[in-house]
């Protein structure tokens, strides 16, 4: 019973280690984000369309950027997508209107890939473990106990 609950401590500490490098990770990918939100593109189709024909003024425009699909080991590597979007409300019965672009290219950062690499290695050794864990915690619990039958 104290190997079990040995066991059950182990994968606590390591469910919580995995919830820290998860965000971790995505506080190193904010720095990715926010090149997409920064891009030329996205200014200027932020004076383009907003500004020039919907005569709203640039600093109405509310732009964000979350990530949209993933590619690497797990598919959760790296960002390889960033959805940013762009609102604005034109004053006029329309109410907000919603631009979405999605890039595939541009907003990678060297740094940020490296240490999402470097994240992701920690975190595969730590699901490999806590499977085993959870495996052998598994045959524990199976092996009759004497005086049980």
């Amino acid at each position: 019973m104290k190997k079990i609950t040995d066991i059950e401590n182990r994968i606590v500490q390591l469910k919580y280690e995995e919830r820290d490098l998860l965000r971790e990770r995505d506080v190193q990918r904010v720095r990715s984000l926010e090149k997409a939100e920064k891009s030329s593109e996205v200014r200027r189709l932020a004076d383009d369309f907003f500004s020039a024909m919907m005569n709203v003024p640039a600093g109405d425009v509310k732009i964000y950027a979350a990530a949209s699909d993933f590619s690497g080991r797990s598919n959760d590597e790296h960002i390889s997508e960033v959805k940013v979007t762009l609102s604005a409300d034109t004053g006029r019965e329309t109410g907000d209107i919603l631009l979405t672009v999605y890039y595939k290219h541009g907003f990678q950062d060297p740094d940020v890939e490296k240490s999402e690499s470097e994240l992701m290695d920690r975190l595969l050794e730590i699901r490999e473990e806590v499977e085993k864990l959870t495996s052998e915690k598994r045959a524990l619990r199976t092996i009759p106990r004497l005086g049980s039958f």
